[in-house]
């Protein structure tokens, strides 16, 4: 039997988040032929954990090396030299010039630095945390074009030195669904007459949930049947976000939901989904509702590679605004085929085709040079 491929993949932690639900996806498709092992350096969520343990993915939690960046050094660098992977894949941001760098002291030759995030603007820390992730990476990865130019600036894109994986879904998976639709609308009591407005995504200041709680209040104002939902993997806001609903004018007509593990019901039960995040490199919860033929109001932080009739682009800066774009949504066939171009880019049946490649290339080229 040909030996599989080992990848090492680092990310913060295992909360079903889109890093986690990304690198499901992919590994469905590549086990034949792939190994992956995790390592975190946060407590996971027990759902997440048994998904990929169902998967027989190994899971290593290490200390984080902003509360020990001794021991995460030497943790990291124990495992690597166990492991012996063939790829090194970080998936941290700007901040992957740390894990490259104990990976290079491990001896490991292929090191993957793959961005998720984006902002509009660069600080001088941005900047020189880019220059040395550039330096210590042997390759660079990003989610969109945007993260791509936001960890290794527009030059290196240009010269196509960063490869776009797109977070890829199953489609299919995420289409509108009659059924469940009325399943999950009768568990909590929405009526058909009620209108509901949703949010998917972890509970962090990324995601500007507070801002969005200002925008179900202004919807409230205009439609007394509207409900809403949020629903969150983790996060360190989840508490103070639930102590600012309980104190709002929403708080009879809101549902929060923590650690969903089949988060692809509710998109066929909501009418709009709502993303106001300060920033996105790609989010994977628009992919998924743009599945659902979900119409969608979004932040223009967010990046705009993926663009729908459905879609609508706002500044974060009135909620009066957001309110007036989602109650005003037209109503669209919900049943209707999604565009071929969604079908291409982000079907996962596509992707990772792009993503196999990509590894077997990097791979193939690291043994040449060895060899020679």
């Amino acid at each position: 039997m040909k030996k599989k491929i080992k990848v090492v993949h680092y990310l913060p932690n295992l909360i079903n988040g889109g890093i986690e639900r990304m690198l499901l996806n992919y590994y469905k498709k590549l086990k034949d032929s792939f190994e992956f092992v995790i390592i975190i350096h946060e407590t996971p969520a027990d759902s997440c954990v048994r998904k990929f343990k169902e998967m027989n993915i190994r899971i290593y939690q290490i200390e984080h090396w902003i509360r020990n960046p001794m021991r995460n050094f030497v943790e990291l660098r124990t495992i690597l030299k166990k492991e012996r992977p063939d790829i090194f894949h970080t998936h941290h941001n700007l901040n992957n010039f740390i894990p490259c760098f104990v990976a290079l002291t491990a001896g490991v030759r292929v090191r993957i630095s793959h961005c998720h995030a984006y902002f509009p603007q660069k600080t001088i820390k941005q900047k020189f945390y880019s220059n040395l992730t550039c330096f210590f990476a042997t390759h660079l990865a990003a989610c969109g074009e945007k993260a791509a130019e936001f960890m290794a600036g527009s030059k290196r894109v240009k010269q196509n030195k960063v490869q776009i994986i797109y977070n890829a879904i199953e489609l299919e998976k995420f289409k509108y669904d009659e059924v469940n639709r009325k399943q999950i609308r009768k568990k909590y009591d929405w009526r058909s007459n009620e209108k509901v407005y949703g949010n998917i995504g972890r509970f962090s200041h990324q995601k500007n949930q507070f801002f969005l709680i200002e925008i179900f209040e202004q919807i409230l104002q205009m439609d007394s049947h509207s409900k809403f939902v949020i629903i969150g993997g983790d996060g360190p806001l989840y508490s103070q976000i639930l102590d600012c609903i309980r104190t709002s004018p929403i708080k009879e007509k809101t549902i929060v939901l923590r650690d969903v593990s089949e988060v692809n019901e509710y998109y066929s039960a909501i009418d709009c989904f709502l993303l106001p995040s300060f920033f996105e490199g790609f989010a994977l919860s628009l992919i998924e509702a743009q599945a659902s033929n979900l119409p969608c109001v979004v932040s223009d932080q967010v990046s705009q590679e993926l663009k729908t009739n459905s879609m609508v682009f706002l500044p974060i800066s009135n909620s009066a605004k957001w309110a007036s774009a989602c109650v005003n949504q037209k109503v669209i066939d919900r049943r209707k085929p999604i565009s071929k171009e969604l079908l291409k880019q982000f079907d996962i049946s596509y992707s990772y085709r792009v993503l196999k490649k990509y590894y077997l290339k990097i791979v193939d080229k690291e043994d040449r040079i060895c060899k020679n």
